[in-house]
C-alpha cells in the first residue's frame, strides 16, 4: 500500500522546481538542499497542514539542538544549516514566513579559525603540476585539468561540465559553462593551458560524449563525474606529499595571484564567475608574508 504524501510534500515539490528553473542547480544539488528541507519539514509539521504563521525562531532553535549531538562534527552541521538557512529563505520568498526564520538559523562554531584561508602558493603549484606523468594519456588528462583549475580558476563541477565544443581554438578561448551559482563565461586560454588541452585531445579515447574529460582506463570514454576528478587531484597530491584534500584550494590560488598581482575585486569576480564581489572578498584573504612569491602576471 502507498504511503500518502505528507502535508508538506508540495513546498518541496515547488522548492525543488525554484532550485532547477530559477537557481539552475545540478540534480546533485537539488537532491542535496530538497533532503535537508524535508529532513526539516518532517521535523516541525510531522502530519500536521503545514502553517508557517505558528513556526518561531525558538522552533529553530530547538531544531538545532536536537542536530547538534555529541561529537558530531560543526562542519557537517553547519552544511545542513546553511541548507536549512537556503531553504526558509525560499519559503519567505513564497511569502510563507518573515526573513526573521531564515536569519534565527546559526552558525555553529567549531573552534577557533584563523582569518588567512590556505591558498595554494607559487612552490606547491610548481610541485603539482610537475609530478604528473604527462607521456601518458591519464597523466596527460590530468595534467589538463590541474591546469584549467590553477590558471584559469575554474571549479570542479566546471571542469567536469566542459565539453569539446567549448575550446574555441582559433580565438584561443575557453567557453566555461555555468555551475553552481556562478555565471557562465569566456575565459582566454593562457599559451600553458592550451597546449596541454591540444596535447590530452589528442590522446582522448574516442567516445560519442560530448564531454571533454573522459575516463582513460577502466571505463574508456565515460565522463568524469567531479569526485573522480577531485579523486585524481587527491592522488597528486599524495604524490607530491600534501596532506590536502578537494580541488577549491587551487581556486584559491589562482585568485590570490590575480589579487597580488594588482587585480581589483571586480576582475576577479568576473574571472571566478562570481555574482556577487562579496563572495569574492573571501578569496582575497592572503598572507602577506606569501605576497612576494606570488607577484606575477596573469596569464601564467
Amino acid at each position: 500500500m502507498q504511503k500518502p504524501r505528507p502535508r508538506w510534500q508540495s513546498w518541496i515539490d515547488d522548492y525543488v522546481r525554484f532550485m532547477e528553473t530559477d537557481r539552475g542547480l545540478s540534480a546533485s544539488a537539488q537532491s542535496h538542499y530538497g533532503h535537508f528541507a524535508e529532513r526539516y519539514l518532517a521535523w516541525q509539521f510531522r502530519r500536521r497542514p503545514v502553517d508557517w504563521r505558528r513556526v518561531r525562531p525558538q522552533d529553530i532553535w530547538r531544531y538545532v539542538r536536537r542536530r547538534r549531538w555529541p561529537g558530531r562534527r560543526a562542519q557537517g552541521l553547519n552544511s545542513e544549516l546553511s541548507a536549512l538557512r537556503q531553504f526558509l529563505r525560499f519559503v519567505h520568498l513564497r511569502g510563507g514566513s518573515t526573513v526573521a526564520l531564515a536569519e534565527a538559523v546559526p552558525a555553529v562554531c567549531g573552534g577557533p579559525r584563523s582569518l588567512v584561508r590556505p591558498a595554494l602558493s607559487a612552490e606547491h603549484r610548481r610541485q603539482l603540476l610537475a609530478c604528473f606523468d604527462r607521456h601518458r594519456p591519464e597523466g596527460a588528462r590530468d595534467y589538463a585539468m590541474a591546469r584549467c583549475m590553477t590558471d584559469l580558476g575554474l571549479r570542479c563541477i566546471e571542469v567536469a561540465r566542459l565539453g569539446l565544443h567549448d575550446l574555441d581554438w582559433p580565438r584561443q578561448l575557453l567557453s566555461v559553462p555555468p555551475a553552481k551559482n556562478g555565471r557562465g563565461r569566456l575565459l582566454p586560454m593562457p599559451p600553458l593551458v592550451a597546449t596541454a588541452l591540444r596535447r590530452y585531445v589528442a590522446v582522448r579515447p574516442p567516445t560519442d560524449s560530448p564531454c571533454l574529460f573522459v575516463d582513460q582506463c577502466h571505463a574508456p570514454g565515460r565522463p568524469l563525474s567531479p569526485a573522480a576528478i577531485r579523486a585524481a587531484m587527491d592522488k597528486a597530491y599524495q604524490r607530491c606529499g600534501f596532506s590536502w584534500h578537494g580541488t577549491h584550494r587551487l581556486r584559491r590560488g589562482f585568485a590570490t595571484r590575480l589579487y597580488a598581482s594588482g587585480a581589483n575585486l571586480k576582475e576577479i569576480a568576473d574571472l571566478l564567475g562570481h555574482r556577487f564581489v562579496t563572495t569574492t572578498e573571501r578569496y582575497a584573504q592572503v598572507d602577506p608574508d606569501g605576497l612576494v612569491a606570488l607577484l606575477r602576471p596573469w596569464p601564467l
